[in-house]
C-alpha cells in the first residue's frame, strides 16, 4: 500500500494520463465496434425465461416456426418432382427492378394479379429432404391459422424490395405503383358510404365520452360528437395520412353519428334528426341478440338473420366495433344509456401519423359535454422514445444539482468537474465490459437507470474522500503529503470497499431473476459500480494530490461573502442536528419506529404490493391518453376483448387448448437476450408410428370430446385431433374408382 500511495503523491499526472487513455480507449472502442442500443421497443425483455410456463411457449412458438413453409419440420412428399414444381410456382412470373418505370409497374402489376400474396416470401429450405422418423404430434381444438403471417410476411417482401432499389429515380417507381391502384377508381364498400369492409384493428381510433350522467346515443350528443370528428379530420397532416376514396378525398370515419346517417340516407351526421336516433336504438336492440348468438357476421348470410340485420353488416360493426359493452348488454332486451364509443379514423396504426398526433395534442379535443378520452394511434414505443429525448434536460438539471451539492461540500470545482468524469468514465468502462468482454448483446432501456446509481454511489464516495483528507489534514498540518495521502487511503478505501461490495452484491443478487431485463441490469449495474470503486481509489486521489499542489487563486471579493454565509449555515445546522439527537433520542427512535412499523402495514397489509392486473407495459403517466385507452377502455369494448379469453364475462369466446407430443418443452436459447429462442428439440421418445401410440391418441381425443368443458368447433380443423383424421385419411379405399388409379402410400 505504501507504493501505491507513494506513487500517487510524487505521480499523480501520470495516474491521470493513464486512467484517462484507458477509460477513453474503451468508450471509443465500444462505441465504434458494435451498434448502439435501441430503446424503440422499451417493453423488450420484460419477460420470464426458464419458467415451466415460459419454456413451453418457446417451445410452442419454435414448433410453429418449424412447421411454416420454409421450417425444418416442413417436407414435399412428392421427391424431386414436387421440388421442381414448387420451384416453379414461387419464381414465376419474377418480380424484377426495372430502370423503365412503365414496365416496373406493369411487372409488378402482373406479379401480384397472378402470385398469392401469402406465398410471395416463402422459400424452399436448403434442406428440404427431412428424415422421416420424427414425428411430432398436435392435437388443438381451435383453428390454427397462418394467413396474417404470410400476409406480413408478403408485405415486408414487398418493402424490402422497395428499399433495395439503388438509384435515386426509383423512389418514385412505388408512388406510381400506388397511383395504379388508387386512381380511377374509388373504394366505397357496398353501402357507398364507408370504404373496404369496415373498421379493424389496423386502423387508428379514438375513444369518445359522455360526462355526468349524459347519453351519447342522443340527437345532442351525436352532433357534439360529429362536431369533434370534425375537428380530427380536419387540417393538412389528417390529409396526408387518410385513406383515400378516391385521390384527394379521405374515406368516412367509422363512427356512430356516421352510421346513423348511413343507415338513414343522410348525407352527413350533421344533417341526422332525432326519429333517426330513435330507430337506429330500436334496431340495435332487436338485432343485438342475434350477434351475441353468433348468428350476425360479417359478410355472412344467414336466413335466421333478418336482412335488416345484416344490411352492410351496420349492425355488426356498431356491437363489435363502436359501442361499448354496457350499452347493449348480453341477454337484455333493453339498451342503456351510451357511456363510451369509439371512432376509427381511416388511417394506419403507424408511426407515420407522429406529426399528426402531436398536431392534434393542439386542437380543442372537447365538445361541451362529450370528450375524447382514450386514443391508441400505434404510437405508444416511438412516443416513449422521443420522450426519451425530450426529456434530458431533466438530466441535465439534476446533473447540475449534483454538481452544485458537490461543490458546495468539496469546496473545490476541479475535484468536483473531476468526480462527474469519473462518473462517466465508470459507466463506459461498464459498457465496454457488458458488450465485449461479457459479449452481451441485448442492453434493455432498464439500463440507463444504472448512471443513477453511478452517480449516487460517485458522489457518496468523493465525499468519504475529501472528509477524511479535510479531517486528516486539519489534524496536523505538519504532514508530509506522502504522509497525507497513505492515512487518507488507509481509513477512506475500506469504508468505500464495503460500501461498493454491498452495493454490488445486492445489484448481482439480481440475476436469478426469471426477467431478462432485470438480469441484465444487474450485470451492468453490478459491474458499474465495481469499476466506480477502481476509479475512486485511483483517479479521484490523484485529482486531490494535483488539486492539492496547485495554487489555486481565491475567491473574488463578490463570492467571499455568500460563501462565508453558506459555510455559517451549515455549521448552525450540524450544530442543529447534533443537539437534536443527543437530547432527542428517545422522540427519534419512537418516531421513526412507528414509520416503519406502518411501512409494513402498508407493504403487507393495505393496500400492500399487488401484481399488475393489466398485460400492457404501463409507459406514461395513467392520465395520458394512450394508458387510458390500454388500462381502462380496453375492455369496455368487444373487438378488443375478443383479442383474448375472459372467464366469466366473455361467452362467446372459448379458450383453444393444445396439447403437443414429440417436442421437448424446453428453451435452449440465451436467456440474456430476447431475440434468442433457441432451436426446437424433438423427443426421441416419441414414435407415432407405433400401433400403440395411435390407438391411445385415438382413446385420448375421445376422452377429450367427452369432456363437460369441450365445444363443438364446426369447420375443417385439420389440427383438430388430427389422428381421427389420419385414421379416416388410412381408411380409404386405395384404388380411385373414377380414373381406376391406385392411391395407396
Amino acid at each position: 500500500m505504501s507504493w501505491y500511495t507513494s506513487l500517487i503523491s510524487t505521480h499523480p499526472v501520470v495516474i491521470l494520463v493513464a486512467v484517462a487513455v484507458f477509460s477513453i480507449s474503451c468508450i471509443i472502442i465500444s462505441l465504434t465496434t458494435i451498434k448502439l442500443p435501441n430503446f424503440s421497443d422499451p417493453q423488450l425483455g420484460f419477460e420470464a425465461r426458464g419458467t415451466v410456463i415460459s419454456d413451453r411457449l418457446t417451445a410452442w412458438q419454435n414448433l410453429l416456426e418449424a412447421t411454416r413453409p420454409s421450417g425444418s419440420l416442413t417436407t414435399n412428399p412428392l421427391g424431386d418432382s414436387g421440388l421442381s414444381a414448387h420451384h416453379q410456382v414461387y419464381h414465376s412470373p419474377k418480380i424484377l427492378i426495372s430502370k423503365t418505370k412503365e414496365n416496373f409497374a406493369n411487372r409488378i402489376t402482373n406479379s401480384i394479379s397472378t402470385t398469392n400474396l401469402n406465398d410471395l416470401s416463402s422459400s424452399v429450405d436448403a434442406h428440404y429432404h427431412k428424415p422421416n422418423n420424427i414425428t411430432v404430434v398436435v392435437v388443438d381444438d381451435g383453428l390454427h391459422n397462418h394467413s396474417n403471417q404470410a400476409s406480413k410476411n408478403a408485405w415486408q417482401e414487398l418493402l424490402h424490395l422497395k428499399h433495395s432499389t439503388e438509384d435515386d429515380d426509383e423512389e418514385d417507381i412505388f408512388d406510381e405503383l400506388e397511383e395504379h391502384f388508387h386512381d380511377d377508381h374509388d373504394h366505397l364498400s357496398e353501402d357507398g358510404y364507408f370504404c373496404g369492409s369496415g373498421p379493424g384493428l389496423e386502423f387508428s381510433r379514438v375513444v369518445v365520452s359522455m360526462e355526468g350522467s349524459g347519453d351519447l346515443m342522443s340527437l345532442t350528443a351525436l352532433k357534439d360528437m360529429c362536431s369533434l370528428e370534425q375537428y380530427l379530420t380536419s387540417g393538412p397532416l389528417y390529409a396526408d395520412v387518410c385513406e383515400n376514396v378516391r385521390r384527394g378525398q379521405c374515406c368516412q370515419p367509422w363512427s356512430l353519428p356516421n352510421y346513423v346517417a348511413m343507415l338513414h340516407n343522410r348525407s352527413s351526421c350533421f344533417d341526422i334528426i332525432e326519429a333517426d336516433v330513435s330507430d337506429t336504438r330500436e334496431l340495435i336492440e332487436n338485432c343485438s341478440h342475434f350477434y351475441y348468438s353468433l348468428h350476425l357476421m360479417p359478410d355472412i348470410v344467414n336466413k335466421e338473420v333478418p336482412h335488416v340485420c345484416r344490411k352492410y353488416n351496420a349492425i355488426y360493426n356498431l356491437m363489435h366495433y363502436i359501442l361499448d359493452v354496457s350499452f347493449m348488454p348480453p341477454k337484455v332486451n333493453e339498451s342503456t344509456p351510451l357511456k363510451n364509443t369509439v371512432i376509427f379514423l381511416p388511417m394506419a396504426r403507424s408511426t407515420a401519423i407522429l406529426d399528426y398526433y402531436h398536431a392534434l395534442e393542439a386542437k380543442k379535443l372537447r365538445v361541451r359535454n362529450v370528450y375524447i378520452s382514450a386514443i391508441d394511434f400505434g404510437l405508444k414505443n416511438i412516443l416513449f422514445d422521443e420522450s426519451l429525448i425530450h426529456d434530458t434536460w431533466l438530466i441535465a438539471m439534476g446533473a447540475l444539482f449534483v454538481l452544485g451539492c458537490m461543490w458546495l461540500y468539496t469546496g473545490s470545482l476541479f475535484i468536483t468537474l473531476m468526480t462527474i468524469v469519473a462518473i462517466a468514465f465508470s459507466l463506459g468502462i461498464a459498457y465496454f465490459i457488458y458488450t465485449l468482454i461479457l459479449e452481451l448483446h441485448f442492453f434493455p432501456f432498464m439500463n440507463v437507470l444504472a448512471s443513477i446509481v453511478a452517480v449516487g454511489i460517485g458522489a457518496d464516495d468523493a465525499f468519504i474522500l475529501c472528509k477524511v483528507w479535510q479531517c486528516t489534514k486539519a489534524e496536523n498540518c505538519n504532514l508530509t503529503l506522502n504522509r497525507l495521502v497513505q492515512i487518507t487511503m488507509k481509513h477512506s478505501t475500506l469504508s468505500m470497499f464495503v460500501t461498493t461490495v454491498t452495493t454490488a452484491a445486492a445489484f448481482f443478487s439480481s440475476y436469478v431473476s426469471a426477467i431478462t431485463a432485470i438480469r441484465c441490469f444487474s450485470v451492468f449495474a453490478g459491474t458499474a459500480v465495481i469499476v466506480n470503486y477502481a476509479l475512486m481509489v485511483t483517479w479521484l486521489p490523484a485529482c486531490i494530490v494535483v488539486s492539492e499542489r496547485v495554487c489555486w487563486a481565491p475567491l473574488p471579493s463578490v463570492l467571499r461573502l455568500p460563501h462565508h454565509t453558506i459555510n455559517s449555515m451549515i455549521s448552525t445546522l450540524n450544530g442543529l442536528l447534533v443537539s437534536s439527537v443527543i437530547h432527542l433520542k428517545y422522540t427519534w427512535v419512537s418516531l421513526l419506529s412507528g414509520i416503519a412499523v406502518a411501512s409494513v402495514i402498508v407493504v403487507f397489509y393495505s393496500p400492500k404490493l399487488r401484481l399488475p392486473d393489466n398485460a400492457d407495459f404501463q409507459l406514461f403517466a395513467s392520465s395520458h391518453p394512450f394508458e387510458q385507452y390500454e388500462s381502462v377502455y380496453k375492455d369496455k369494448f368487444w373487438f378488443e376483448k375478443t383479442q383474448k379469453v375472459d372467464t366469466g364475462e366473455n361467452s362467446n369466446m372459448l379458450m383453444p387448448l393444445r396439447f403437443v407430443w414429440g417436442v421437448m418443452p424446453e428453451d435452449n436459447g440465451d436467456y440474456m437476450d430476447p431475440s434468442s429462442r433457441g432451436s426446437l428439440r424433438l423427443d426421441p421418445r416419441f414414435d407415432m408410428a407405433a400401433p400403440d401410440s395411435q390407438a391411445w391418441l385415438i382413446k385420448f381425443c375421445h376422452n377429450l370430446k367427452a369432456q363437460p368443458f369441450f365445444e363443438v368447433a364446426f369447420g375443417p380443423l385439420l389440427p383438430n385431433c388430427f389422428i381421427e383424421s389420419f385414421v379416416d385419411w388410412m381408411n380409404r379405399r386405395c384404388l380411385d374408382p373414377i380414373d381406376k388409379k391406385s392411391r395407396a402410400p
